[in-house]
């Protein structure tokens, strides 16, 4: 079972595509439309954070938006200042990569997840030594935190409602004895949706645990599943293809379907506002690689309209294949990390005042 689990985190973070040509395509119902973003903004990131000796996994914003961790293969998490760019602190203690990352608001607490099947709870107010919790064994790739910050779901082989508190596991969920890939809850926090290593998305109810919806499609183990704000939308990718699906959470329906500029997409994230979503993953066209012609495989996030299905941004910036990207909670950041085994912070442009023009020129350094 543990083997499983390793083998699609493997094809997660190694598997190359063939690049497509750098189009925003999507797919409404049976209709297959094109067009290019030539008006879409090119930004560059405002700040670099080095310090990691191996890829970046996950990135996550501290409550209040003044820091953010990253989590990588170099098995550390890693706190860091916006304002100044400095390292904080390194937590180590994992064995494994990390793959996942969660604050919690009540206590000042940080949680990681990572392949050697712990998930490790760092105390931001104290020097003590981390709470672990330690499951089945098998890797944990996603975790996803309660709103109340008392309990953290973690995907594995199935998943695991953890009280954060008393350290146990208070449900284990079968999920149909699926090897899992990504969690998170619905805003109601009363379903999960899951990314399965076969493919398929599925939205769980609670209590009791049932399968209310699948969702099908994807040539290969589902990377990122994440739910809109709103609870309506559904994203999912995977490194099988580079489409990017969005679902109807109450039909289960697909409704739109993205190939932006990545050959293979690993990462997205929803904006707060559910406005905006943001995809990254391999490297780009070779058509768009002026935007860094020393990079052996840039790669770019786009960042587009859910409304309108077009890319209206690019960040551009990473030199390899980008794993994590996150939003601020105010909606207008976004840290990112990859291959390259930096972070890189971006602030996004604000939607123009009604009737002003819009910006063409890529963003200033």
């Amino acid at each position: 079972m543990k083997s499983r689990i390793a083998a699609n985190f493997a094809i997660t973070f190694e598997r190359r595509s063939f690049w497509t040509a750098a189009i925003g395509f999507f797919l409404l119902g049976s209709a297959l439309a094109a067009g290019r973003a030539d008006t879409a903004l090119t930004i560059k990131p405002t700040h670099v954070f080095t310090g990691h000796t191996d890829e970046v996994t996950a990135v996550a914003f501290a409550p209040g938006g003044a820091r953010f961790a990253s989590g990588s293969k170099d098995n550390t998490v890693r706190l860091w200042e916006i304002s100044t760019g400095e390292e904080l602190e390194t937590y180590q203690g994992h064995t494994r990569p990390v793959t996942s990352l969660a604050y919690s608001r009540k206590d000042n607490l940080l949680l990681s997840g990572s392949m050697d099947g712990t998930i490790r709870v760092w105390d931001l107010d104290s020097d003590d030594l981390p709470r672990i919790f330690i499951g089945a064994g098998d890797p944990v790739m996603d975790i996803a935190m309660s709103a109340d910050g008392t309990h953290v779901l973690a995907a594995s082989h199935g998943f695991q409602d953890w009280s954060i508190d008393e350290g146990v596991i208070k449900q284990s969920y079968s999920a149909n004895g699926a090897d899992l890939l990504s969690i998170c809850y619905t805003p109601d926090y009363k379903q999960a949706l899951t990314g399965g290593g076969d493919g398929a998305a599925r939205l769980w109810n609670l209590n009791p645990e049932k399968e209310s919806l699948r969702f099908s499609g994807h040539p290969d183990g589902v990377r990122r599943a994440r739910i809109s704000p709103d609870g309506k939308i559904a994203a999912t990718c995977c490194w099988g293809d580079n489409f990017v699906r969005l679902w109807d959470l109450t039909t289960g329906k697909e409704t739109l379907r993205l190939m932006g500029d990545a050959d293979a997409v690993a990462c997205l994230a929803f904006s707060p506002d559910g406005k905006t979503l943001l995809t990254a993953g391999g490297k780009i066209a070779s058509d768009l690689k002026s935007l860094d012609p020393n990079a052996e495989n840039v790669a770019v996030i786009d960042v587009w309209s859910v409304a309108t299905g077009k890319i209206t941004a690019r960040l551009a910036g990473h030199s390899g294949y980008v794993d994590a990207v996150a939003f601020s909670t105010d909606g207008k950041r976004v840290i990112s990390g990859g291959s390259d085994k930096a972070v890189r912070l971006w602030t996004l442009p604000q939607p123009p005042s009604k009737g002003a023009p819009r910006r063409t020129a890529d963003a200033a350094e």
